[in-house]
């Protein structure tokens, strides 16, 4: 998914949206305690598959270092194949709304990237999907069903370098089986801190939450308990998520080396993404009483859904900061440069298409404010003020 300015990346924490939905269809009720899911053996064999470092991901043993999931050149290098095997996912297809327009976008970059993905390099493979979200928003994901998927907002506000070095970190996501794996460590290794944190948080919100008028009541004293185990097992859910978007960083600068992209045009991509993020990052920073779940007082009473006042009442982070990100390319350039290939013109079909399809769609220009506009959602309403919950820009968020 996007992440705000540090580029795009999976879709986010699918076990988590339906943990939220769960919590969403009780909430209210008083009823306590979800039933977790039962264990499959496909979803422990792909979280074990996903630990160490070669993988990109980790088991638990292996977390714990604050720099833990970023590479070094070294790493890098131990990024092969290119393209693993496909994993099902182990959870069910659950699509967003995908319009039926946009067809000229969606058959040029399906082919595309098709044609990218059946590269000598890039065995074996995937069968690419591409979609588009008619939404204003920025974002970008893979969902674990090799479908890559692209908002409205992001074809109108990024141009065909960017792009393309979005779309190859995509490719990257799913060519590591990156959902599966991170589905996978969460229902299966974190599974026993998991269901206690969601037990626990749906009995907060069936006690502070009325479904049917949306209104929410702030209880200080339980809210604190449950956030202390929110935040003792969210590190450990960053880790792997920040190690799976370092992975696709890295390589999606080689998937676009394999197609005659340069090093150089794959950095200044992904920098003039991380820039347009900044950009609205700083259109957003609006002064309010309410900027995070610290403001809120006991007994403050809201409006909202459940899934907007959960992501503010426990945020997760998900992505290397920009810093981090940029200080990696530049250590492991040597790395993912090796795999450029000057001869392929894949790179110069790209620039032309994407040029000439956007154009011919009239999605050419875009205004900041409207973008940022677009980019928060002021769903909660505390005291008669709009309290802003921010879509991820995503690779990061």
């Amino acid at each position: 998914m996007l992440k705000g300015p540090a580029g795009f990346a999976e879709k986010p924490f699918v076990h988590f949206f339906l943990r939220i939905i769960t919590i969403l269809a009780v909430a209210g009720s008083g009823a306590v305690g979800c039933k977790p899911p039962a264990k499959k053996s496909s979803q422990k064999d792909g979280a074990r598959a996903s630990s160490g470092q070669a993988g990109g991901s980790m088991d638990a043993t292996s977390l714990g270092s604050p720099d833990r999931y970023l590479f070094n050149a070294d790493a890098a290098r131990t990024i092969s194949p290119l393209v693993d095997a496909y994993q099902k996912p182990g959870y069910k297809d659950d699509p967003e709304t995908y319009s039926s327009e946009f067809g000229p976008f969606r058959t040029f970059s399906e082919k595309f990237l098709n044609d990218v993905m059946a590269l000598e390099d890039l065995t074996p493979g995937r069968k690419i999907e591409v979609e588009v979200m008619d939404a204003d928003y920025l974002n970008a994901f893979a969902d674990g069903f090799q479908r890559v998927v692209v908002t409205l907002g992001a074809l109108r506000a990024v141009e065909a370098v960017p792009m393309l070095a979005v779309v190859c970190h995509e490719l990257a996501h799913s060519s590591k089986n990156h959902s599966q794996k991170r589905v996978a460590y969460e229902e299966v290794e974190l599974k026993a801190e998991t269901d206690v944190f969601y037990n626990e948080a749906e009995a907060y919100f069936g006690k502070t939450y009325d479904k049917a008028k949306k209104r929410y009541k702030h209880d200080l004293a339980a809210y604190t308990q449950v956030r202390k185990l929110w935040d003792a097992l969210t590190p450990r859910l960053a880790e792997v998520s920040k190690r799976n978007e370092s992975e696709a960083d890295i390589l999606g600068g080689m998937i676009c080396g394999e197609l005659g992209m340069p090093p150089e045009d794959y950095e200044r991509g992904h920098r003039e993404f991380m820039t347009l993020g900044d950009q609205l990052d700083a259109q957003n920073s609006k002064p309010g009483r309410i900027r995070s779940a610290a403001d809120l007082k006991d007994g403050d009473v809201g409006q909202g859904t459940v899934s907007d006042l959960f992501q503010l009442l426990f945020p997760r982070d998900s992505h290397p900061s920009n810093a981090e990100r940029d200080a990696q390319l530049k250590r492991t350039r040597d790395v993912y440069a090796a795999h450029f290939d000057k001869t392929r013109q894949l790179y110069k079909d790209w620039l032309r298409e994407y040029e000439r399809t956007t154009k011919g769609m009239g999605l050419t220009g875009f205004d900041l404010r409207e973008l940022s506009r677009a980019q928060s959602k002021s769903s909660i309403v505390f005291d008669g003020e709009a309290v802003e919950i921010f879509r991820p820009t995503s690779c990061g968020r």
